[in-house]
């Protein structure tokens, strides 16, 4: 892993861009009423498949505890939604056996999976993005870093976990997302003989990863900038 993290210079880029990020708050969904509302206006031009499921699937889901889906507000406004869930990736270095209730492997390692990562558009109009690029910063990077990765770091000293991944869904020539993921978020590409088990709404889309390993050190390295 690279570790001229290019993060570490966040604190100073949101002085900048005057950001009081000290409004953000974290939640799941379903910890108010008041979210069912708030998210109506969350918009995601890049993927209005987020914003639909955001909008039609997520309740359902965090109120049943099928996938947490959390909210970052500032104020009444929502910033950023994101979801986690327990996944599991698969050893198959010998062939694969599959019956009409199991499926043998070799052996499973613990995973969570990043289901959902998406900065609210409706939001991003209100600050002067141009002020961002200019000075390298991404919102959701700075997101990612505060709230999604400590929670990642804290499941694994609760429980077993071996992996952290997410599934890119990049239809762009130049890889845009998969290298966001990459260059901004360290995840990577490709897991030697490990498998993964990929349902159908993530067809198409290209797998990533980071081990458990890298989220405790990437998450040592966050919390040294916040001293």
């Amino acid at each position: 892993m690279d570790s001229s993290l290019a993060f570490l210079r966040i604190p100073n880029m949101i002085k900048r861009i005057n950001l009081d990020v000290n409004r953000f708050v974290c939640e799941r969904l379903c910890t108010e009423r008041t979210n069912k509302n708030k998210i109506r206006t969350f918009s995601c031009e890049r993927n209005p498949n987020l914003e639909y499921y955001l909008k039609q699937h997520a309740w359902f889901e965090d109120k049943n505890n099928i996938c947490a889906h959390y909210l970052i507000k500032d104020g009444d406004k929502v910033v950023l939604y994101f979801s986690l869930k327990t996944a599991m990736v698969i050893d198959a270095k010998k062939n694969t056996e599959v019956s009409c209730r199991s499926i043998e492997v070799d052996s499973t390692c613990a995973a969570v999976e990043l289901v959902q990562f998406c900065v609210n558009d409706t939001y991003k109009k209100r600050i002067d993005k141009k002020q961002w690029y200019r000075n390298g910063f991404s919102l959701g990077q700075y997101l990612f870093f505060r709230y999604v990765l400590p929670k990642v770091y804290e499941i694994g000293k609760i429980i077993g976990l071996q992996y952290f991944y997410l599934f890119a869904a990049d239809s762009t020539e130049d890889r845009t997302l998969v290298n966001y993921y990459n260059q901004k978020l360290f995840f990577r590409e490709r897991l030697n003989s490990k498998r993964f088990i990929r349902p159908c709404y993530d067809d198409g889309c290209t797998f990533m990863y980071m081990t458990y390993a890298d989220v405790s050190a990437l998450y040592q390295q966050y919390i040294k900038t916040r001293r």
